[in-house]
């Protein structure tokens, strides 16, 4: 009971009403920004030669799809869909993912 009573070894110089303020400002300014990345094109060259340099090195094998608005922009897969015997992926290949799933379905 006496250790609730007691306060906090330090203090904050931040109060609730201004870290709120700061809070909506940014979040102002992300929302206006979404507009101006949603314009932005698929850098096609750009995006081939970062993940074929992933792919050669062997930090990337699977396939990747870029969609804008229901449409797919880009499609491309990297690396194999089987090792042995070694069979090319391509962007229609199903992969088993297993126990990583549930990352996937933390961040969606």
């Amino acid at each position: 009971m006496q250790l609730a009573r007691r306060r906090l070894p330090y203090r904050t110089s931040y109060s609730f009403p201004l870290m709120n303020a700061r809070l909506l400002f940014l979040t102002g300014l992300l929302g206006a920004s979404l507009p101006a990345a949603h314009a932005q094109q698929v850098n096609t060259a750009k995006l081939d030669s970062l993940l074929t340099s992933l792919a050669t090195t062997n930090k990337l094998m699977g396939s990747l799809a870029v969609s804008r608005a229901g449409q797919v922009v880009y499609s491309r897969a990297f690396g194999y869909a089987q090792l042995n015997p070694r069979i090319p992926a391509t962007p229609a290949t199903r992969y088993r993912v297993g126990s990583i799933s549930k990352m996937f379905t933390a961040v969606m």
